[in-house]
């Protein structure tokens, strides 16, 4: 199972909603794929979910690709499972 977050600038949004979510999949005991997609942030929420759960994949965009980070993600991961 692979968990896609697609954020730009989550803030208060990500404190409130997201990282409880991963706190629940860190202790689920079970194998999860967590993929954060930072859209060019600048509230420092991508190198804040790097540091506090390393498990994630992190991924930075330079820009705000908006819907179409998350199609470039889904689309390199499944070329990844694929390959398996």
């Amino acid at each position: 199972v692979a968990l896609l977050v697609l954020n730009y600038n989550g803030g208060q949004r990500l404190a409130d909603m997201v990282l409880p979510g991963l706190d629940i999949v860190s202790r689920s005991g079970t194998k999860h794929d967590v993929y954060f997609i930072d859209n060019a942030s600048t509230d420092g929420s991508g190198a804040y979910v790097k540091a506090q759960y390393p498990w994630v994949h992190v991924i930075e965009f330079q820009q705000n690709l908006y819907l179409y980070a998350y199609n470039i993600v889904c689309e390199k991961i499944g070329r990844t499972l694929g390959s398996q």
